[in-house]
């Protein structure tokens, strides 16, 4: 159950993120987010007291995962634990929590260590929570986002 909404959380704040992000064409609404946060949220039928999220980012990523933390939280009244690591050790330490067997209920992942992580067994797809047209044009949202600048 603790998987499933952090699921929940993940499209959340991604949905969150691309929204602020100049989108062209479609987008979608507060209110349809809403409806399908509260739904998921309804069919759980218990549901914890917090989730932990482990996440990288420039300061104006940080400020965006962190409103849209508090924004879940407002929504489902699930608490949410930050645990911001810097870029150059963020790998090092959520390996370290692997290893440890004390892994966050959702973190941030780049490609090639998604990659890795799905080979091994240690993450569980998504793509059946998401929204059909994210998953097939995962970047036409984003594409104005400026994601590495500082």
């Amino acid at each position: 159950m603790k998987r499933i909404l952090a699921i929940m959380m993940i499209a959340s704040i991604a949905l969150s993120l691309l929204a602020g992000c100049g989108q062209s064409g479609q987008s979608t609404t507060a209110e349809q987010t809403t409806q399908a946060e509260q739904t998921s949220t309804t069919q759980a039928a218990s549901k914890p007291d917090s989730i932990s999220f482990m996440y990288q980012g420039t300061d104006r990523q940080q400020a965006a995962i962190k409103a849209a933390a508090e924004k879940f939280t407002a929504q489902t009244g699930i608490k949410v634990e930050l645990n911001y690591a810097p870029h150059d050790v963020y790998q090092e330490q959520l390996s370290g929590a692997i290893a440890a067997k004390k892994i966050p209920d959702v973190v941030q992942l780049d490609a090639p260590f998604l990659s890795n992580l799905a080979w091994s067994g240690v993450i569980t797809p998504i793509e059946q929570y998401l929204d059909a047209d994210l998953v097939a044009k995962p970047f036409e949202r984003s594409q104005n986002c400026d994601t590495h600048s500082r």
